[in-house]
């Protein structure tokens, strides 16, 4: 029997300058003007974000895969206004279809789905395989990005995880439609997508504008703008979003205390955290030398297995490294630099470094990576289908051990 669901809706109107959205004029209209994006997805919840036409007061409708009818009614908003819907009270892993309209008409139908059960502890039954997508460096407008984005789809993730640089290249609020909502409509109409602020993001506002799309978590270190950084669980994951377009000593003494907590519970299977610049890359930036003595050791600490970076306009995968060593798989880090998700690309440079075990730089591509209980199946995919990498991350053993005396030395850490 599913629960009495408690219903939280709510919405927000913000006034828009017609640069907002360039296909707008001041005559009143109906239907979509940016959105549906799905947001904030747990097992027991998630949220709908849209800007309308509509001067009306819009109804946002849930029914689950039983036939079980969840009926909300946003708050009246100004025409080109955003609105918030959030469901709670949810059943795990169970499908959604959710629809827009006046209550007189609708405006479309869309689907998304409830995040697995959190799988926890020693004891704790298999958790449900569930797929994630990973890209960054996208935001140009161009035709590569509008095509990657039409594969993606292709491969149906459960959750988008996006490591900065969403708009080129300021930005700015007015770009969001072109750049963000019309490549991938059908995208974050169904599945949440998480970013972390990029360079190019910061430019305006320090990434206000940003902030403003996305309804994130709010549980950040104390004191700090919130939603800038964040933690999330989905299923077995524990996922830590960090934005390092910050001073060293902000990211030693506010932002590694902070992790530092969000990483020791024992309860998640797997930590990946996602950030916008590299801590190991061999292309246009190079290594990010800030962040080996403040969060690196912090994710060491606590056994991340996976670090998710964009910045460098290509793709790249280290070996799996502990205090700057090469070690075994299972016995540290593996540092992914996604960043070729639809701007200009980067070249790698020509002397290879020790860390990285593969790179192409040949065509905009992402990263799938399939969560099971065992590893973490990681897929790189190029702008044409073909599969350009794949590795399998084993779940971390004995963090708290010494390393081989075998253990490699980073050349570019000396």
């Amino acid at each position: 029997m599913n629960p009495n669901p408690q219903i939280t809706i709510y919405g927000v109107a913000v006034a828009l300058l017609l640069a907002t959205c360039p296909a707008c004029d001041n005559t009143p209209r109906k239907g979509l003007a940016q959105g549906p994006m799905v947001q904030r997805v747990s097992s027991d919840e998630f949220s709908v974000v849209w800007y309308d036409h509509n001067p009306k007061t819009m109804k946002c409708q849930a029914k689950a895969e039983s036939g079980e009818l969840f009926d909300v009614r946003a708050i009246d908003a100004d025409k080109f206004g955003r609105r918030v819907a959030t469901f709670k009270g949810l059943l795990p892993d169970t499908e959604y279809t959710y629809r827009l309209g006046d209550g007189k008409e609708d405006i479309r139908t869309f689907v998304t789905r409830t995040a697995p059960a959190p799988s926890t502890g020693a004891d704790a039954a298999p958790s449900t395989k569930f797929r994630i997508l990973a890209f960054g460096d996208s935001g140009s407008g161009d035709s590569e990005q509008y095509k990657l984005a039409k594969e993606m789809l292709k491969h149906k993730p459960a959750i988008v995880v996006h490591t900065g640089d969403l708009i080129y290249p300021d930005g700015e609020r007015a770009d969001y439609p072109a750049k963000f909502y019309d490549p991938y409509a059908a995208l974050i109409s169904s599945a949440a997508l998480y970013p972390c602020a990029g360079n190019h993001d910061v430019r305006t506002a320090r990434a206000a504008p940003m902030f403003e799309e996305f309804e994130l978590p709010t549980n950040g270190p104390k004191g700090e703008t919130p939603e800038r950084n964040y933690w999330f669980d989905y299923g077995s994951v524990r996922f830590i979003a960090i934005d390092t377009n910050v001073y060293r000593d902000k990211l030693n003494d506010i932002i590694a205390p902070w992790m530092d907590k969000a990483l020791a519970d024992p309860g998640p299977r797997w930590k990946i955290c996602f950030f916008h610049h590299p801590v190991y890359s061999n292309a246009n930036y190079g290594p990010t030398r800030k962040l080996w003595n403040t969060i690196v050791p912090v994710m060491e600490k606590h056994g991340v297995q996976l670090v998710l970076s964009g910045h460098d306009h290509l793709y790249e995968r280290t070996h799996p490294i502990r205090e700057q060593k090469i070690v075994a798989p299972g016995r540290g880090t593996v540092y992914v630099t996604t960043g070729a998700g639809g701007a200009k690309l980067y070249p790698k440079k020509s002397e290879p470094i020790p860390e990285i075990e593969t790179a192409s730089d040949g065509s905009h591509s992402f990263t799938i990576i399939d969560v099971t209980n065992d590893a973490l199946e990681l897929k790189q995919i190029d702008i044409n289908g073909a599969i350009i990498d794949t590795c399998d991350i084993p779940h971390q053993t004995a963090i708290d051990a010494p390393l081989e005396s075998s253990a490699e030395p980073s050349r570019i850490a000396a």
